[in-house]
Order: structure tokens, then C-alpha cells, then sequence
């Protein structure tokens, strides 16, 4: 079938579409809180890290256990990784995390630091980006 229309538009006609497409609302809202989703991600991510290598900890019979509770896990921006190290002011159980880590003359190394940030390495980006992506699913 061919044709054509021998009919003019004329301006009282109302346009083909009119008002705003759902799908550029959803975008604001993407761009709008991409930052604080991108933050929030990274905060959960080290959080839920930390809890793992906390539990790791106290289950493991290498003497990482009396320390568990001062292992922290927090993201480092210039590096854009996690980094993992024992909060502690007392010597003793500074060396002793040392000594664990990297062993001694009487401590074979039992590296629960080092081994978690190589294993983080590997999925950090992916679940950061998951957990951002969740979130701005979900609505802010």
C-alpha cells in the first residue's frame, strides 16, 4: 500500500508524544545518587569484609584469634583497594601480629592479612559495583 496524506498539519494539532519518557526521570536519579551509591557500596563492602576476616580469625587456631577484634578493613581511595592492618596500641600485640603474619624464629607465618587482601583483590570491584547497582535499583 502506498500514499500519501493531501492534508497539512496545522498548528492547533497537538504533537506526536508529549511530556517526559520514564526512563529519563530513572537516569536523574542514577546520576544524582551514583556518588553517594558508589560510597555507600564501598562502606558495606569493607564492612562485610571485615566481619569475614574477624570471624576467620577467631576460628583459626594460628593464634590469630585474641586479635580478631582489632582487625580493620577499610577501602584506601589513592589506591582503590582495601586495605587490611591490627589497631593496637600495645606493642606486644603489635609484634605479635607481626609475628604471625610473617612468622619468627619460633612462629611458622600464618599470612590471614595478606591472603585476604590478594583474595579481595580479585572480586572488589564487582561487588562494589553489585551493591551500587542495588542500590540505585532500589530507589534512594
Amino acid at each position: 500500500m502506498t500514499g500519501s496524506s493531501s492534508t497539512q498539519p496545522n498548528d492547533s494539532s497537538a504533537p506526536l508524544l508529549s511530556g517526559m519518557f520514564a526512563f529519563v526521570g530513572h537516569f536523574e536519579q542514577v546520576i544524582n545518587n551514583y556518588h553517594a551509591a558508589i560510597s555507600t557500596a564501598i562502606d558495606q563492602v569493607s564492612t562485610a569484609e571485615q566481619a569475614m576476616i574477624r570471624d576467620k580469625a577467631r576460628q583459626s587456631d594460628t593464634g590469630w584469634a585474641p586479635l580478631a577484634d582489632k582487625i580493620q578493613v577499610q577501602y584506601s581511595p589513592e589506591e582503590r583497594m582495601l586495605k587490611y592492618s591490627v589497631a593496637t596500641e600495645d606493642i606486644k600485640e603489635n609484634n605479635k601480629a607481626l609475628s604471625l603474619e610473617f612468622g619468627d624464629g619460633d612462629t611458622p607465618p600464618s599470612p590471614l592479612l595478606r591472603s585476604s587482601a590478594h583474595a579481595s583483590k580479585e572480586n572488589f570491584g564487582s561487588q562494589v559495583t553489585d551493591k551500587a547497582y542495588e542500590l540505585l535499583s532500589g530507589g534512594y
